[in-house]
Parts: structure tokens; sequence; C-alpha cells
């Protein structure tokens, strides 16, 4: 199972911020967006690795390292944009009830297919130069998902 993004997949990696994007620019939102979707990942892995044993608990640990890395790229980023970053909410639900080990993959699989979504969003509303590793990060989102037992998605985000 593919749970563990490459670290070279985070949005902010090889991509110089845009000094000239405006406060209410659709980057900025969609920056925005990515980061308050890798807040609700990294409290999905902590919950989830609470019910999970053994080398998927070790997967879900390592996947909560790596949202780590890449909340604090995208805050990175929305700092030099001359913005404050959003922060994780105060308590997240649950989307559906996590008691059990087929749950939990359930929540890392349906957090991950948001957040491709997300980061897809974001390189529809990036310059040129950010596209390529925000098309990555939500690759390895949508990898993420699917290898946690989501269904795949051609079209991460669209209905």
């Amino acid at each position: 199972m593919t749970t563990s993004p490459d670290a070279t997949t985070s949005p902010d990696a090889d991509t110089p911020p845009d000094a000239t994007t405006p406060p209410d620019s659709p980057q900025l939102a969609a920056l925005q967006a990515a980061l308050a979707g890798e807040h609700a990942a990294v409290w999905a892995c902590g919950r989830a690795a609470g019910e999970l044993t053994g080398q998927q608990r070790r997967a879900a640990l390592r996947e909560l390292d790596a949202h780590r890395l890449d909340r604090d790229g995208l805050r990175r980023t929305i700092d030099s944009l001359g913005a404050v970053p959003v922060d994780a909410a105060p308590g997240y639900l649950e989307p559906f009830p996590v008691s059990d080990a087929r749950a939990a993959r359930r929540l890392l699989g349906h957090v991950n297919t948001g957040l491709s979504a997300a980061y897809a969003d974001l390189a529809a509303a990036s310059p040129r130069a950010a596209r390529r590793p925000t098309t990555m990060a939500s690759a390895a989102a949508a990898v993420r998902a699917v290898g946690w037992g989501a269904a795949a998605q051609a079209f991460p985000g669209a209905q």
C-alpha cells in the first residue's frame, strides 16, 4: 500500500511565491484551502493511527509526518505572500464513526481524496511555474487515498 508521499511533492517545493498575488486572489484562496486540507489530514492521520496496528499504524504515522511538512510548507508560502495562514480548526467532526481499523482506513482515504481535490484546485489557480508541484501533490494525495481503500477518481474534485 502506498501511503507515504514523496517529500518532493510538497506544494512549495521549487515554487517561488508570486509576490504580486493580491490578498483576494484565487491562488491565495486555493493555498488557504489546501492548508485547511493539510490541517485536516494531520488530524485524520493521528485519529486513524489510534485505531490501526502494525504496519498500517506505522504508515499512518509516516503520513502524519509528511502532512506536517506539507502543512508547514504551505504556511511559509502564504506567509511569503503577506497573508495570514488559516489555523487548524479547534476540533474536527468525524465524517462517520471511526471505531475500528476499517473505518480508520476509510477516514484516511476520505481525507486524502479531499486533499487531492484541493491541490488540483490550487494547480488551476496557480501561475504556470507552480502547477507542476501542486499537480504532483494532488496526484500523491490521490495515490494515498486509493492506497487506503478509496475509489480511484479520474479527475479529483469533479462531481
